[in-house]
């Protein structure tokens, strides 16, 4: 469980963390924004901080690049062409996605490859 909060300045909420899809810094509000299937939360910190935290407590995060964080548990597809990776088992215009860097895309899908062959790589 991960402390949040579903407006930027209203009370804590918990939500499961195997239900992130991705983190991201937003420097507009100074907060990161928490993005799930269905929700969008807010917590404070650094994204350096919640990827050690969450790892150190046994999920398997990733910084994607200087601004984002994916749960790599839940990527589904990763489209080397554009660098975006997928959280939806069919991709829509309103799936949740993540564009990664260049270096960590490769990181990331040689070591997804590795390790979990449900994942599409196009």
């Amino acid at each position: 469980m991960i402390s949040v909060t579903k407006e930027l300045d209203a009370g804590l909420i918990v939500i499961p963390v195997p239900d992130i899809c991705y983190g991201e810094y937003d420097s507009s509000i100074e907060r990161i924004k928490i993005h799930t299937h269905k929700h969008t939360f807010y917590t404070t910190g650094s994204l350096i901080y919640w990827t050690t935290i969450l790892n150190n407590s046994g999920y398997n995060f990733h910084k994607a690049d200087r601004y984002h964080m994916i749960n790599v548990d839940n990527i589904v597809e990763m489209d080397s062409k554009l660098r975006y990776v997928y959280f939806d088992e069919q991709p829509t215009e309103d799936s949740v996605v993540c564009k990664m860097a260049y270096h960590k895309f490769i990181k990331v899908s040689q070591e997804l490859l590795k390790l979990n062959s449900r994942i599409v790589l196009t």
